[in-house]
């Protein structure tokens, strides 16, 4: 899907876990409940695009845009990396716990 354009495309419950969409156009879209489960999306344009319940769990966003939403609120971005522009800044990955010494 890099650099697709899916401009005002209706992907209600899309399974797009995985995806590689690296500059690809979802404005307008209806991304109601889609999964981007560790999805590559930097620098994907979502100008305007209606995520209620979308979840872009371990997503990669460096560049992307989020600018007038719809339902910004009801998105989960547990785990996503990367500066978007109309996103907060996502909190630092904590580090992964050492393991016990022997």
């Amino acid at each position: 899907l890099t650099g697709a354009s899916l401009v005002n495309t209706v992907l209600t419950e899309g399974q797009l876990q995985h995806a590689v969409a690296v500059g690809a156009d979802f404005t307008g879209a209806a991304l109601n409940i889609a999964d981007f489960y560790d999805a590559s999306l930097q620098s994907a344009r979502f100008v305007g695009a209606k995520l209620t319940d979308a979840s872009f769990a371990g997503a990669a966003l460096s560049g992307a845009d989020f600018t007038r939403v719809i339902d910004l609120e009801k998105a989960r971005f547990p785990n996503a990396t990367g500066v978007a522009v109309g996103l907060p800044p996502f909190p630092a990955r904590a580090p992964s716990p050492r393991p016990p010494a022997p």
